[in-house]
């Protein structure tokens, strides 16, 4: 995994449910991610949960997801398969979205 420059993970849900805090700080120095609230644009309570939940799940699972594709990519490429019903190029695609600098 490259050294990543945003707060490393896990990160987890604050009691609210709202915020993403970093989980893999001491206790007390956890570090604020997100709040998914904003008085300027009201949202249902439950729509800034899932809106947390869902980015914590994404970021939690990104390392390990884009790893697994890129195995998969490579086994299927290592495995010579001429099959023209599999079709790489949108998994390289997606794996270069995903490792570009933001």
């Amino acid at each position: 995994m490259s050294n990543p420059t945003h707060t490393p993970l896990p990160w987890k849900p604050s009691d609210s449910g709202t915020g993403i805090w970093s989980a893999g700080e001491p206790l007390g120095k956890n570090k604020i991610i997100c709040i998914c609230s904003c008085d300027a644009v009201s949202r249902p309570k439950n729509e800034n949960t899932a809106n947390a939940a869902f980015i914590i799940r994404a970021c939690n699972s990104h390392y390990e997801l884009l790893a697994e594709l890129e195995n998969i990519v490579a086994a299927i490429a290592a495995a010579d398969i001429n099959d023209p019903g599999i079709d790489t190029v949108p998994a390289f695609v997606a794996i270069a979205k995903a490792r570009r600098p933001q």
